[in-house]
């Protein structure tokens, strides 16, 4: 019996410490941190005086391909747009 609840404990604390690991690297790789990473920029608006809007675009886990967030509020219109930032990021496609 002895050697059998040695065995419980053991797997008992190995899946613990991996269920910890997996929980750490997916907080690693949360949606908030790759917008931290991204770029500002400005893209078309329907209620904006100056017809654009502030906006953020990222790269995403698939190469070329970036993705960009609307964030709202009154933007210039001299400012780059996402999909010119989206190309400094080396991106030929941007995603909403």
């Amino acid at each position: 019996m002895d050697a059998l609840r040695t065995i419980q404990t053991g797997l008992g604390l190995a899946l613990v410490t991996a269920l910890a690991l997996v929980t750490a690297s997916a907080s690693a790789e949360s949606p908030d941190a790759s917008r931290q990473a991204g770029l500002q920029c400005t893209m078309s608006s329907g209620f904006s005086l100056t017809g654009r809007e502030w906006g953020q675009v990222f790269m995403t886990r698939t190469p070329g391909i970036c993705k960009r967030v609307r964030i709202g509020g009154s933007a210039p219109p001299d400012f780059p747009s996402c999909h010119q930032r989206a190309r400094e990021l080396g991106c030929f496609t941007v995603v909403d």
